[in-house]
Formats: C-alpha cells, structure tokens, sequence
C-alpha cells in the first residue's frame, strides 16, 4: 500500500491543475445544480431543486447503486439516480406522513461510507466510535470502545479513536479511518481488527516515515483508490 500525503492548499491545487492540463476551453465548464435550492436552508424532500437542504451539508458517499447519502447537519438524506431527495432519519423531522424520522441512538455526522450490502458506516468525533446503519436503519457500533478516547488496536469494539472523522472503504470492503486527534491513520478490517496503519500518535509537522515512524497534522480527509493507495489531507503547519 502507498500512502500519499496532501495538504488542504495541495488538494486545491491540483483540482485546478488537473483542469489546465486537460486545456478545456472556458466555454466547457458547467456547473450544475442537481438538488437543492441555495435560498430556503431547511429539510425539505422532493425532485432535484424542488427539495432544500440546510446550510450544514456535511460529507457525503455513493452506494453501488448510485443514491448519494448526504450528511444534513442532524439527518441522513438520500438523493437517487432520478434525483429524488429524501430524509432517511434525523432529530426532528418527519415524513410526508407525519411520522417520525428520529433515531436513537444518533449516530455520527463526521464521516460516512456505504458496501455493497447496502450498509451505510458513519463516524462520530463526539464518541470516537463507528457506527454501521443496516438497510432496515438499524444502528448498532460498528467500532470503537463505547466511546473511549484512546490509540488501542485491536478488535473493533475494544480499540480505541480519538475523534475520527472521515472514514472511506476499499473494494475489498475495509475501512479507512481519519483519526484526527490521534494524527493517525486507522484501518478496519473485514475480520472486525483495528490497525494503525500511519502515523506516530502525536501531532506537530509533518515528518516523512513508514508507517507508524511518519507524522502528522491533523487528518481531516482520507481516500482510497482501487489499487489501495490512501490518500489523505491534514491541516496545520508543515503540510507544503
């Protein structure tokens, strides 16, 4: 596995990058709204821009059937291949019916990946945990010690994370965690193992090194792709 390192201004620049090397001409790029309206700012479903969104869009990921579940300050929405929107669950909302969307537990509003089984993982930096949504919006820990702050690998409910925000998954259905306070890089395992795959446990400038000898700001993103190369971007001083 290689381990590829950007900063949040190295990120930016190579979107732009990328686009002047491809010498599209101006008159190609479009920008196009798909979902949502910029002037309400509140939960509401329905087609395309006809359905609202707050101001608190948070992250974001793709199932294999192509929905989009969209993080929406406090609920989970869900916009599919024909652009329908919709409130899977939340803190106060309800549906076309009247019926109450709130769950409890409520999971996590940092991080979010989907498998192919049609579960959804969200991650949570108020409790260090993971939690995986079944289809039937069953919520059980999917990681993390009942909200224990810590560093412990180990299997999943007994290790330990400090603050992990985004979290993506490999075709081979691990999880990679952005454990941010810990300034580490975590690995989820199909057998139910927590590894730290990156990073030395304490946060100051980065410092090259093989796996655990290497150091970090702050992780806030992390990507993988489909030959296992993680990508991830930190914050702070050193990231150049």
């Amino acid at each position: 596995m290689k381990l590829i390192r950007f900063s949040l201004l190295a990120t930016c620049l190579f979107s732009f990058s990328f686009i002047s090397h491809e010498k599209l001409p101006p008159e190609s790029w479009s920008v196009t709204t798909v979902a949502g309206w910029e002037e309400n700012g509140h939960i509401i479903d329905g087609k395309g821009t006809k359905a609202s969104f707050t101001w608190e869009l948070g992250p974001s990921a793709l199932d294999v059937s192509g929905n989009l579940y969209v993080i929406d300050q406090n609920c989970l929405r869900k916009v599919d291949p024909d652009m329908n929107v919709s409130t899977l669950f939340g803190v106060g909302v309800f549906d076309i019916n009247g019926n109450s969307l709130d769950i409890n537990p409520l999971p996590g509003q940092d991080g979010i990946c989907t498998d192919k089984n049609g579960n959804i993982y969200v991650s949570s930096r108020r409790d260090h945990m993971i939690y995986k949504i079944s289809p039937d919006k069953t919520v059980t820990p999917f990681a993390g010690d009942n909200g224990y702050k810590g560093k412990d690998d180990g299997p999943a409910l007994e290790a330990g994370f400090n603050g992990p925000t985004r979290i993506c998954m490999d075709k081979n259905g691990n999880i990679y965690v952005a454990d941010t306070y810990n300034s580490m890089i975590r690995k989820i395992s199909t057998d139910g193992k927590v590894t730290t795959i990156a990073g030395n446990g304490q946060i100051g400038d980065f410092k090259p090194g093989t796996g655990k000898a290497a150091q970090f700001q702050e992780i806030w993103a992390i990507a993988v792709d489909s030959k296992g190369n993680v990508y991830i971007s930190q914050n702070g001083r050193g990231c150049g």
